[in-house]
């Protein structure tokens, strides 16, 4: 296994945090219940925290030599940069 697999794999793992999240959200905010809002706080915490961790690993995954080729090679044949 190569590193950019693994970080494939971290992304679709925090994919999946973040649809879990967005349940408990979901749930946290229904007002039929006593407990409505009483999570709001860790929750954006949690939010706070994949995103850090998703910045996180999308820079890493800059510095994977196979991302940055394929970088290479893009701006070789466009003159782009994506």
């Amino acid at each position: 296994m190569d590193k950019k697999k693994v970080i494939e794999e971290f992304d679709h793992l925090l994919k999946l945090c973040e649809g879990k999240l967005e349940i408990l959200n979901a749930l946290d905010k229904d007002t039929t219940t006593s407990d409505s809002y009483d999570m709001h706080d860790q929750i954006v915490s949690m939010y706070e925290g994949i995103k850090a961790v998703r910045e996180a690993s999308q820079r890493a995954e800059l510095v994977i030599p196979d991302h940055v080729t394929t970088i290479i090679e893009h701006i070789q044949l466009t003159g782009e940069l994506t």
